[in-house]
């Protein structure tokens, strides 16, 4: 049996909500595909309402956002959600597409990797 989830997350580009949907393997939880969904049918699935607590890496295989093609992820530390983050490693600004909470991004910081914290595990 696969063991697998999804993961609501918002583009940062147009604000445009997608889930992730993520698998375990035995070296962990990866990304393995991307999709656009609305709200009504977020809440209507429990995506919404999901919690797990792993770290994510992309993988080559994933994606990326289907609204933008960015390819990593990051969780916002004042709001907690998800959104989607396209860092080429140089100092830039990132704003949480959820709350509008600005970070920093420096290069020698790893982005890639987030912790996901949704219920449905």
């Amino acid at each position: 049996m696969v063991n697998a989830s999804v993961v609501l997350a918002k583009c940062t580009s147009t604000s445009k909500l997608f889930g992730i949907r993520v698998q375990e393997n035995e070296n962990g939880w990866f990304p393995t595909w991307a999709f656009p969904i609305n709200e009504s049918a977020a809440r209507r699935e429990g995506y919404d309402q999901s919690t797990i607590t792993v770290t994510l890496s992309p993988t080559p295989e994933y994606p990326g956002c289907p609204h933008c093609k960015a390819s990593k992820f990051w969780k916002c530390s004042k709001c907690g959600k998800v959104v989607c983050l396209d860092w080429r490693g140089v100092a830039m600004s990132l704003t949480c597409a959820y709350c509008g909470e600005v970070i920093s991004l420096v290069p020698g910081t790893n982005a890639a990797r987030m912790d996901v914290s949704n219920s449905a595990m």
